[in-house]
């Protein structure tokens, strides 16, 4: 991706994508474009509306990069344009500069990246607040 101008993303023998590696990483067209580069958390229109409160059309996928989500222990006091939920914190796995947080939220399990600060860590079994970017959460049209 570093040296692309463009990458056109082959799937079942068609280009499912073409782009500049900017669009296809940060606006996939389909839940495959989305599980091929990077690692979106992808919720189906049900757990999404369950997870945020609001309406997805059925059949729709919502994508949300992982290091999109902040998370903290304390409940934000203003989250204006994001939603703001809590779960419980299931595992940590250390990536390099970022550590990839496994977050249950009821009966959705999301992937949170944080950067990696030693001061700053949460532990199995804590219970956190996620702070999802409302622009951040996009709706993939489901497969035609």
């Amino acid at each position: 991706m570093v040296m692309s101008d463009v990458i056109q993303l082959f799937h079942d023998g068609r280009i499912e994508q073409a782009g500049s590696p900017v669009e296809v990483y940060t606006s996939p067209v389909s839940g495959f474009a989305a599980s091929f580069i990077g690692s979106y958390n992808q919720l189906s229109a049900e757990e999404f509306g369950a997870l945020a409160g609001t309406v997805v059309p059925a059949g729709n996928v919502v994508a949300i990069r992982p290091e999109t989500i902040g998370i903290t222990t304390e409940r934000p006091t203003e989250a204006d344009g994001c939603y703001v939920v809590k779960g419980m914190v299931m595992d940590s796995v250390p990536r390099g500069n970022v550590l990839r947080y496994t977050v249950r939220v009821g009966a959705t399990v999301l992937r949170v990246d944080a950067l990696f600060r030693s001061f700053h860590m949460f532990n199995t079994s804590d219970d956190v607040f996620l702070t999802i970017p409302e622009h951040d959460c996009l709706v993939i049209p489901a497969a035609a």
